[in-house]
């Protein structure tokens, strides 16, 4: 695929960033404003700071996988700072809506929530900003 782009996925990016962390949340955006600001060396110098305090070995060791994780792929990384690159993170929607409804616990799906959930990556690519808040829920209903 001559023209194609491959990206690091923000799900798998994201996932990284907060283990790296360890869900402090101000250490996250200092990861990833360096990440969106392409500051590469800022980003190697937070994970230093980070691997420092780390307690044993295996969080040093995680750490420095993580780490080189993100630098193995900053260039993938760096291609959503491209406004030419208007991807969709199909991926995280694959594994954790579509995963869960179709395989651990199996639901059925009617077929208009399933064109929405076809749509939905389509319309972000667009452009279109989906919020929580408007997506409508019908309440459950219990027969017995």
């Amino acid at each position: 695929m001559p023209k194609a782009y491959f990206v690091l996925d923000k799900y798998h990016l994201n996932q990284a960033l907060k283990e790296i962390s360890c869900g402090d949340e101000i250490l996250n955006t200092k990861l990833k404003d360096s990440i969106n600001n392409a500051e590469k060396e800022y980003f190697k110098q937070i994970c230093r700071e980070v691997r420092s305090r780390a307690q044993n070995e295996n969080a040093k060791a995680r750490i420095d996988r993580l780490r080189g994780y993100i630098l193995g792929n900053w260039n993938r990384v760096a291609i959503y700072q491209d406004c030419n690159s208007r991807g969709s993170n199909i991926e995280g929607h694959i594994s954790h809506v579509l995963s869960c409804r179709l395989s651990s616990r199996p639901m059925g799906w009617s077929r208009k929530g399933l064109r929405s959930m076809v749509e939905l990556p389509v319309y972000h690519c667009d452009g279109g900003t989906v919020e929580v808040k408007l997506i409508k829920k019908k309440p459950k209903t219990h027969t017995d």
